[in-house]
């Protein structure tokens, strides 16, 4: 992939000001500007980064992981927006993890400018017995390598929660953009589908929502939970590697290990607690993961009050990669909410359109 000059790049973005539909202000333009000073220009040099093994020694109090399990060494643009997202926003220091041993720079310009611009994100790479020492995973690792269809996902799923058990923190997956802070939601889980409810508060009394399924797509635990214990036993138990039901590990089964442990009843209700807390669907997916496509990509135009009052009780937009992985971006953002949020919380990895 090319890199772009700054010129060029700023030239471009001052021109999708007057591309854009009802030629709104575009968002953090100094902010985007100040950002791309501090880098020399996309750089056509061919900068590989040797990544260091994530270890107890790196860990710190306010984390956050995302990971990419793939073996690819480097991010696409929706993974940037997320590590770039909660750069700007979450409040806690961005611990990204790779399979893969090295970052390559060049094959992505969105990763060579959160890499060079934001002091607050560290890359690493990952390996299963590092990270399962001492957990109760025997032979959990040799299940991951008989899997062949679905292994990243099984590997992301296992790795999440060991990765949260030893080190303590939060978890997003890299479809997600980061609005606020979410530094004061500690020890929860949210909730994968709810009913519907009046949002007069964003976190609203215990048992006013029902929810179908416990999301395993973000959520945040102390070092050492029960709870994550729990479900790595269960995971260690269940996990089929031949199975090709993709999400075995997923929404399902961290439900089930909240009803054993905590003597719940189905349906389940939001709550709030010092051990646990169940928060309501929309703290994540203001849209239901079915109609994530059809909710951020709009036939028809959707003012900017319309967007804000879909992501008010929102900390963080889920966007469903599988849903919605085809959907294009293109700078639209009475159409497109990724476009709409993306000029605000990830302006770096927005542009170039092409590689979002």
């Amino acid at each position: 992939m090319k890199y772009f000059h700054l010129t060029i790049a700023l030239s471009a973005l001052s021109l999708l000001y007057f591309l854009l539909p009802n030629n709104e202000e575009l968002y953090k333009v100094e902010s985007i500007n100040k950002l791309f000073d501090k880098s020399s220009s996309f750089s056509r040099e061919n900068k590989i980064v040797h990544l260091s093994e994530f270890t107890e020694k790196y860990s710190k109090d306010n984390q956050i992981f995302l990971l990419e399990t793939s073996g690819k060494s480097f991010l696409s643009g929706r993974e940037c927006c997320a590590v770039e997202s909660a750069a700007r926003n979450s409040g806690l220091y961005v611990q990204f993890l790779l399979l893969s041993s090295v970052l390559n720079l060049k094959l992505s310009n969105c990763t060579y400018q959160i890499f060079h611009n934001y002091p607050n994100v560290s890359f690493w790479t990952f390996t299963l017995p590092t990270v399962f020492a001492g957990l109760p995973v025997d032979g959990l690792e040799e299940k991951i390598n008989m899997s062949h269809r679905h292994g990243p996902t099984f590997l992301s799923d296992i790795v999440r929660m060991a990765l949260i058990y030893k080190f303590g923190g939060f978890y997003a997956d890299t479809d997600t953009v980061f609005l606020r802070s979410v530094r004061g939601l500690r020890n929860f889980m949210a909730s994968e589908v709810g009913s519907e409810i009046v949002r007069d508060v964003c976190l609203p009394p215990n048992g006013t929502q029902k929810i179908g399924k416990v999301n395993n797509g973000h959520f945040q635990f102390s070092k050492g939970h029960p709870y994550v214990h729990r479900l790595l036993k269960r995971m260690n138990k269940e996990f089929n590697p031949n199975s090709y039901f993709r999400i075995q590990l997923g929404p399902a089964l961290t439900t089930r290990a909240v009803r054993n442990m905590f003597r719940m009843k189905i349906p389940l209700t939001n709550m709030n607690g010092s051990v646990l807390s169940i928060l309501p669907d929309y703290i994540f997916s203001p849209a239901n993961w079915v109609m994530a496509k059809a909710t951020y990509w709009r036939k028809k135009a959707r003012p900017a009050h319309q967007w804000e009052e879909l992501f008010n009780c929102t900390y963080a937009v889920h966007f469903y990669r599988d849903m919605t992985r085809k959907a294009r971006v293109t700078g639209n953002r009475l159409r497109e909410a990724y476009s709409y949020l993306g000029f605000k919380h990830c302006p770096l990895s927005l542009y170039p359109f092409e590689q979002f």
